[in-house]
């Protein structure tokens, strides 16, 4: 950044430069003054043009520096941010510039302008400036409404404060949303996440397909595929290479792949992508694509190929939805699945070879909407029922499911508690050998439930964490 501002001094040779002390100290030719005597340069300034750079502290990090909040307030950068504020309202003359990945570009456009810029971006940067102090000044008060009172607000501390803003900047404007005669935008951080390679511009349901993909693959360390579309579940299997897994994931799976989201936690090579160029209208996410299998998969212009360029980031730990007069916030289910929390509640035990099957059958009954049920075998899905009015419902239309494919073996997983232990003996005919109950199951609660499974002589699990998804 220093030589940056050294890049906009030799601009402005010519021009007086003024800043603190501190950028004095780095640039040659800087009259030193302080954030007040700017402000009154600023205000004295009449017509002539300008450009002022600032950065400030965020809230934050200052905060936690005090022990009392009044000390914290006092070394808050408040009147820098009153000097940014000034400055931004009057874009006819003055440039306020306060984000450093903008800097390389302002020194262009001052090059190519010889020494001036654009009212355009004179008012594009004016309002980002205005958009920061909103910012500043709401984080002042949630710091106050945080450590203000008598005591900490515990809520807020934990994430909850007494006021929240929704303060993203407009990404992309979208043709429709879900239908045609609905207007839609995506906004906030998309882009910082993903990076089109090639094929046609996203609509409303690729994002919503991308996001829903993006958090169930996170689930799995294993190389894995996983198939999305419309914002539910296709097919997902993992345990061995990204061919080996498309295979198990089978033709009722892939063949129903429309215009949906096929997301993978492993290169794609030449192997793979010679497999996934017959597709038409889908969108393929990946962590990278080899050289090889780019120049095969660009051949294909309907499909949209994206690489996921980093993590999802702190901002992503919960998740809102409009209510009524509002909005529902809450913490996003992303506490690891963990069998050593979990208890078997029937004398039958699982065999070492199906826990991996048990954990899968978790992870994706965690991403299916409540009432849910799914089956597992070989660590892919073989059946499943999600968005079902009550539980039994769910494991009724999974067990159809595998009787019609004549499917032994599975492991099922439910994300409610089962209220009528006689299910247990409708899964034992079809073959099911675990059941993994969401929930702590404790027996002095549910006696008869293991009872029943121990009845059949089938595995009852229980995971001690409900994973409902409304």
């Amino acid at each position: 950044d220093v030589e940056r501002s050294r890049g906009l001094g030799d601009v402005y040779k010519r021009q007086r430069l003024y800043g603190t002390a501190e950028v004095a100290k780095e640039i040659e030719g800087v009259e030193v003054l302080t954030v007040s005597e700017s402000r009154e340069l600023l205000e004295g300034a009449g017509d002539d043009e300008g450009i002022i750079v600032a950065n400030y502290y965020s809230v934050e990090t200052v905060g936690r520096e005090f022990m009392s909040w009044q000390k914290a307030v006092a070394a808050f950068d408040s009147s820098l941010v009153a000097l940014i504020r000034a400055a931004a309202l009057k874009p006819n003359r003055l440039t306020v510039i306060g984000n450093p990945a903008e800097y390389g570009r302002v020194l262009e456009l001052l090059n190519e302008g010889k020494g001036r810029l654009a009212q355009k971006f004179r008012m594009e940067q004016a309002c980002n400036a205005l958009h920061a102090s909103s910012e500043f000044d709401a984080s002042v008060a949630q710091y106050l409404e945080i450590q203000g009172g008598d005591v900490p607000d515990m809520g807020a501390l934990s994430g909850y404060p007494k006021s929240i803003r929704f303060a993203w900047k407009r990404g992309v404007s979208l043709a429709s949303g879900e239908n045609d005669h609905q207007k839609a935008a995506l906004y906030g951080t998309f882009s910082d996440h993903f990076e089109q390679l090639s094929g046609p511009v996203v609509d409303y349901g690729v994002i919503v397909d991308i996001s829903a993909a993006t958090y169930l693959i996170g689930e799995f360390e294993k190389t894995a595929v996983a198939l999305v579309q419309k914002g539910s579940i296709l097919g997902v299997a993992c345990g061995g290479t990204l061919t080996e897994n498309w295979d198990k994931l089978g033709e009722e799976n892939v063949g129903w792949l429309r215009s949906g989201v096929c997301i993978v936690n492993a290169t794609v090579g030449i192997e793979f992508a010679e497999v996934l160029a017959g597709l038409r209208g889908c969108t393929v996410i990946a962590p990278r694509f080899s050289d090889e299998s780019l120049d095969v998969l660009k051949k294909n212009e309907s499909l949209r190929l994206f690489v996921c360029k980093e993590g999802i980031g702190y901002e992503a730990l919960q998740e809102n939805r409009s209510a009524i007069g509002g909005a529902l916030v809450q913490d996003k289910n992303r506490v690891s699945v963990n069998p050593m929390e979990w208890s078997i509640r029937s004398f039958v035990q699982p065999h070492v070879d199906q826990w991996d099957d048990m954990m899968f059958a978790v992870k994706i009954s965690r991403h299916l909407r409540s009432s849910s049920c799914v089956a597992i075998q070989g660590e892919r899905i073989v059946a499943q029922a999600s968005a079902c009015p009550v539980q039994m419902l769910a494991v009724s239309d999974v067990l159809r499911q595998l009787e019609a494919m004549g499917v032994k073996g599975a492991v099922l997983a439910v994300d409610e508690t089962i209220e009528d232990g006689d299910v247990f003996a409708a899964t034992k005919e079809q073959g099911v050998s675990i059941v993994v109950h969401a929930g702590s199951l404790d027996p002095s609660m549910h006696p008869e439930l293991s009872e029943a499974a121990n009845e059949v002589g089938i595995v009852l699990v229980a995971t001690g964490r409900s994973h409902c998804k409304l």
